[in-house]
């Protein structure tokens, strides 16, 4: 079952997983690996290489002028 605009809660913060490729997205992972440097970013990216997740915070780009 495809989890595509998931909205849920981890640790008070509310999270939206925009797309889910592959239906590779688990949220028990994600809270396992979730940490407090990750949670001030808007933006989280994961992807999982040889079985292991692996996630990437980011601010949106600014472009700068």
């Amino acid at each position: 079952m495809e989890q595509n605009n998931l909205v849920f809660e981890v640790d008070g913060l509310i999270y939206e997983l925009i797309y889910n490729f592959k239906d590779a997205f688990q949220r028990e992972a994600f809270e396992e690996k979730l940490v407090d440097v990750l949670k001030n970013k808007p933006y989280i990216v994961g992807d999982i290489s040889h079985d292991k997740l692996r996630l990437s915070g980011f601010y949106p780009y600014k472009r700068w002028e």
